[in-house]
Order: C-alpha cells, then sequence, then structure tokens
C-alpha cells in the first residue's frame, strides 16, 4: 500500500488497495467520534469491501484511531515493497499532486474507465491546473501544485529491519500538519 496517496482515515473510509491488498488485510479495529460519543469496531464490524467500509455509510463519523496487525518481516520483504514501487513509479504520476487513480471498478462497463479515457485520446488534456495524466488516465493531476514528492525507489528504503507486531496510528487533521497547508 506504500505510495497511495491521501490521508491513513480516508484509506480505511474507502479500504483504498493496490497490487492484490487492501487496507484492511491488516486492520484491528478503528476508533471513531459519532456526534459526542467515541465508539469502537472491530475489523469485523466494518464491512470491508471493494473500496468500501461502513464508515462510507456514515460520513458524520470521524475516524481517531486505527489499529493494524502488521505481518512478519520476510527475507523478501524489502524486495516486495521495492518491486511493488517502481510498478508504481512506471505506471503512475507520482511527481505531481493527485489524488490517485479516483474511479472504482464497473462491472456494466465494456472495460475499466481509465481504459476507456485512454482509447478517446485524453491522457494529458488539461483545463486550467487539472490533467488527465499521461502516464495512467485514471490519475487527474494537479498542475498547480507542483510537489516535491520523492519518485526514487530508493527513497523508499525502510527505516528499520524490525517490523512491530502492531501498530496504532492516530488520525489527525491535514490542517495540523505543516506542509499540506498549501494543499487546503
Amino acid at each position: 500500500l506504500m505510495g497511495i496517496p491521501g490521508s491513513l482515515g480516508g484509506a480505511v473510509r474507502m479500504n483504498a488497495g493496490a497490487f492484490g491488498y487492501t487496507i484492511s488485510d491488516y486492520l484491528q479495529g478503528v476508533m471513531y467520534l459519532d456526534g459526542d460519543t467515541i465508539y469502537y469496531k472491530k475489523k469485523e464490524e466494518c464491512d470491508f469491501g471493494y473500496r468500501h467500509s461502513v464508515f462510507c455509510d456514515h460520513k458524520e463519523w470521524l475516524i481517531l484511531r486505527i489499529d493494524f496487525s502488521l505481518p512478519q518481516k520476510t527475507e523478501n520483504s524489502d524486495q516486495i515493497l521495492k518491486d511493488c514501487m517502481e510498478k508504481r513509479l512506471k505506471s503512475q504520476e507520482l511527481a505531481y499532486p493527485s489524488a490517485g487513480s479516483v474511479f472504482k471498478r464497473n462491472d456494466l462497463l465494456p472495460a475499466p474507465v481509465s481504459k476507456i479515457i485512454d482509447d478517446m485520446g485524453l491522457k494529458g488534456y488539461r483545463i486550467g491546473g487539472a490533467m488527465i495524466s499521461q502516464k495512467h488516465a485514471g490519475f487527474f493531476i494537479n498542475l498547480s501544485l507542483i510537489s516535491e514528492i520523492c519518485t526514487k525507489p530508493s527513497c523508499f528504503t525502510p527505516i528499520s529491519t524490525k517490523a512491530p507486531k502492531s501498530i496504532t496510528f492516530l488520525t489527525v487533521p491535514v490542517s495540523t500538519i505543516p506542509s499540506f497547508k498549501s494543499f487546503i
């Protein structure tokens, strides 16, 4: 899931995924705020599916904490991460701000939406600062906000070779993170 743009809370809300994995594969539970009350749902209570969770059905719920259970690191873990990142770099525009791939699969269409856009010759089509990616037609990139995202696989070298068995993330409003204030 490395390299997927967005917030951790948003990734849980829509069960973000890539390369055959989703965030719910590693999730144990979610603490959220509904009105003035804090609740906790175990993974099994979150109704995870393709780009869906119970949080999609309750937009008023605010995700506060996410508990994960991480797999043990194996001999080829670093290589798997490197291969996924290289695949992502070849097929996706990571040098520009974007929301990632913006279309869900739709079995009613004859092909994925990105292929239909590509077949229409719209890669690179631009309106103002918004442009359909020239690498992947499912990505709309923001040319007005050029980012400083590192696009070399070496930038994603693990900091530690010791992986914890579980980890908890607290979600915070994006506006409180100084480097993201320019995106709001």
